[in-house]
């Protein structure tokens, strides 16, 4: 055999070979679709080495999650923050009132969202203008050095301070309009009783006054008040809410002038009698300065204690 025609049979078997490649390459692709074609003719492609520039679209940036700030308690769902808890804190320490400086600080905290809730209710709020009117005229009084003596003496900043007489000073505003009932006067009642530690005591006592016993002179043999040489039995005027015992206040307030009442038996570990004679009733009596303001505290404080009972208040802080 020539060398041309070994050449030429390597060339037919090299083109064959292509060929095959071809064929086998197309029915692997139809292999997925289910379909064969015959290529028609075989092309070389040549290879290329341009290389395929990398994209440049940038991956998304993670949004950063908003750490919560940490909290000391929530009061109808609003939040007292950790970081004024332990500011109030501090100030308790400082102001130590014989209370747990914990406990106190945070019941103080809890007030002051109540009545900002309330205020919110009632319409009522503070300017920052009054915040710092009723500060200047605070330094106006001391001074400035004795002023920021005192601010460090009661556990104070500048900041905090400024913060508790807005407190204060919504808190004064609100227990006005919750006490606005109160008036400048009431239906006032005097009356004197004897008090006697003996039921036997005190039922004589009522027999004596209905056959026409002398009351002032019954007081003297029977009362057992050690005050009762000086005021005869005499409790003045009152209105309601005013007396320590409200028994007492019932059954004057049930009489007349010149009446007087059966045995009023009271128990607060013993038991105390006593009987009730009003002297006078005045429908329209103004108060005076002392009586209106224990009765707007009275006012006051039973309204905060209800409302402090009623809230729904979440503790999360240790108190024990």
């Amino acid at each position: 055999m020539t060398l041309f025609e070994s050449v030429r049979k390597r060339f037919i078997w090299v083109a064959l070979l292509a060929v095959l490649a071809l064929i086998l390459g197309a029915c692997a692709d139809d292999a997925g679709n289910g379909q064969v074609e015959t290529p028609l003719s075989a092309e070389i492609i040549p290879a290329t080495n341009t290389p395929i520039p990398p994209t440049n679209t940038p991956l998304p940036t993670p949004t950063p999650t908003a750490t919560p700030r940490p909290l000391a308690a929530t009061v109808n769902g609003e939040p007292i923050y950790l970081e004024a808890y332990e500011s109030e804190l501090a100030i308790q320490e400082v102001q130590f009132s014989g209370l747990d400086p914990r406990k106190a600080a945070l019941e103080k905290l809890i007030e002051d969202v109540l009545i900002a809730q309330e205020a919110a209710r009632r319409g009522i709020g503070i300017t920052p203008e009054e915040v710092d009117a009723a500060i200047a005229e605070t330094v106006a009084k001391i001074g400035p050095e004795a002023y920021q003596l005192w601010l460090a003496e009661n556990g104070y900043t500048e900041a905090t301070f400024h913060d508790a007489v807005a407190a204060e000073l919504l808190r004064t505003r609100v227990l006005e309009d919750v006490t606005a009932d109160v008036g400048d006067s009431a239906e006032f009642v005097r009356a004197r009783v004897i008090q006697t530690d003996s039921a036997e005591d005190a039922a004589e006592v009522v027999f004596q006054l209905q056959g026409g016993g002398d009351f002032v002179t019954l007081l003297d043999l029977y009362s057992t008040d050690p005050n009762k040489a000086t005021t005869r039995g005499d409790i003045g005027w009152f209105t309601r809410g005013m007396l320590t015992v409200p028994e007492l206040e019932d059954a004057a307030f049930a009489l007349q002038p010149g009446v007087f009442s059966d045995v009023i038996s009271v128990t607060t570990g013993i038991t105390t009698y006593y009987v009730v004679l009003v002297t006078d009733r005045d429908p329209a009596r103004p108060y005076t300065a002392v009586q209106q303001q224990r009765l707007i505290n009275e006012v006051a404080t039973a309204w905060l204690e209800e409302t402090r009972a009623q809230a729904v208040v979440d503790v999360l802080v240790g108190l024990d």
